[in-house]
Formats: C-alpha cells, structure tokens, sequence
C-alpha cells in the first residue's frame, strides 16, 4: 500500500510539474503578438479489471493519472490599433504565409516592417524591400490569388502605402535608378502585391513553433487562397492581435497547481514515514 502511494505521489507531481511548466510559459507570452494560451487535461489510470461490485460496477484498481491532451486556447486576441503601416491583424478565420529558412510557416502574429531584402538574403541587391518579422520571417503574397507565391517585394523604399482589407497592396512614391541623369524617376511597383493566406478546419492539427509560428500538417486541414475568399477573413491594418492569456485565470490555476504538486509531495513523506515504521515493527 504504502508503495503504491508512493508511485502515485511520484506521478501527481511529475504531472503537475508540467502543468506550472505550460502555466509559467503562458504567463512569460502574456504580451507576445497573437500568443494562444497552451492548457493541458488529465485522465485517470488504472492498473486493471479486478471483477465486479454486487451492484454490478466494475473494480478498477487506481493507477494515477497521465496527461490525457495539451492544447492550445484558439480564441481570437483583443485587437490593438497601433497606426504603423507594417502591423496586419486579422477580422475572422485566417493565418499568415510566411517563409523563413525557405521553410512554410503559418501565423497570427503581423508584427511586419519594411527590411531589405539583402538583410534577410545576402543574394538580394540593396535597395528592394520586403515586409518581414523580427524573426527574418518573410510574409508571401502572390499576383495571381494564390497559384504562384513568393515573397512581397518593394522596388524601392515607399513614401506610403496602404494594404486593402482584400490584402492588395497599393504604393506611392518614385525612386531613381541613378544609371542615367537624365531619366525620370520610376514608378515603385509591387511584386506579388496581394497577401496568401491560409485558414486551417482543425486548428488542433498545427505544430507549434517559436516566435508564433505554426507548422501546417494534413491533419490541420489547410486551405489557402487571399483575405475575403475561401473563408479566410479580411486584414485590418495598422492593428495587431494581442495574446489571449488571461493572466488572473493563470496565476489562480497556477497556485491551484502549486498546492496539488505540495499534496502530492506530502503523500509520498507520509507514504514513507509509513514505510518505515512497518520496518521498524519487524526489527
């Protein structure tokens, strides 16, 4: 008997360990960009079938628990209107398409600055410019609603420009290409001047990244295209979607947790002291 408290005081403050493990991480991303809450559930366990009550319910001897599944809190983060050109949130069900490393991620987060392009990819010349994250994440667009994609780029650094809730990009401003003295200054332009997005039907199905990153698998049930088609929401720009900890929520589950790590601590010292004293009868 004494053993199996043991055991089972081991396993609640493993468990529980992890538990303030994924609280402390919540409360750490409290004011990251489009941060989703993490949150985990347990399930009991049982050593097995050991018959039956005279009521006929089932004996189950108790084997503790274990993590039965941890997931993510989906719900949409309060928006911020922050008036830069570069902070993209979105209105309704939608992610990012951003390449960084030449790999495909997929996020909330639109913390985006005009960088360029040769900070983030030394074969690049100097002079064009590319809406990025600080994390060098680059976000996609494409011209022609999704079957091409690649990264947007700016011919040259823009006076202003503006982003339609569609996720089309317009710009003003020229520059001078410096070759000929005598040549006006160019138009700037836009290469894959409309964002690709994605929406997913099972957002459970995403791999959580650093920096606010998702990794799509089948399982997420991707589907991409541009803002307002497909099901994909609009873009507010000027506007970021902020975390949606709730840290009052985090700090109670927090010392909830604590003290069940504490009771679980406590069952194995009083476990023991039992254990002991049995040992000490049969001396």
């Amino acid at each position: 008997m004494s053993s199996n408290a043991i055991f089972l005081g081991a396993a609640g403050m493993r468990l529980q360990s992890q538990k303030i493990s994924v609280l402390g991480n919540n409360i750490a991303n409290s004011t990251s960009i489009a941060y989703k809450a993490g949150g985990m559930s347990f399930i009991d366990t049982y050593r097995g079938y050991t018959g039956q009550f005279a009521n006929g319910n089932v004996k189950n001897v108790g084997n503790g628990v274990k993590i039965g599944n941890i997931f993510s809190d989906w719900t949409d983060g309060a928006i911020k209107e922050t008036a830069k050109p570069g902070d993209l949130a979105w209105n309704g069900d939608g992610f990012f398409h951003v390449v960084k490393a030449g790999t495909d991620y997929y996020t909330r987060a639109g913390d985006f600055s005009l960088v360029d392009y040769s900070y983030i990819d030394s074969t690049q010349a100097a002079g064009q410019y590319v809406l990025a994250r600080p994390d060098g994440s680059l976000l996609q667009g494409t011209d022609d609603a999704g079957t091409t994609t690649g990264a947007i780029v700016f011919s040259s650094f823009p006076s202003s420009w503006a982003m339609a809730a569609n996720g089309n990009i317009t710009v003003t401003g020229t520059y001078d290409n410096d070759s000929d003295p005598l040549t006006p200054e160019i138009p700037i332009t836009v290469a894959n001047s409309q964002i690709h997005s994605a929406r997913f039907s099972n957002r459970d199905g995403l791999v959580r990244e650093d920096n606010g990153l998702y990794s799509a698998t089948i399982e997420a049930g991707m589907s991409t295209g541009v803002p307002l088609t497909k099901g994909i929401g609009s873009v507010i720009q000027g506007a970021l979607e902020m975390s949606n900890v709730d840290l009052v929520n985090e700090f109670t589950d927090l010392v909830l947790t604590q003290r069940a790590y504490s009771a679980n601590s406590k069952t194995i010292t009083t476990a023991s002291e039992m254990l002991q004293e049995v040992l000490n009868l049969k001396r």
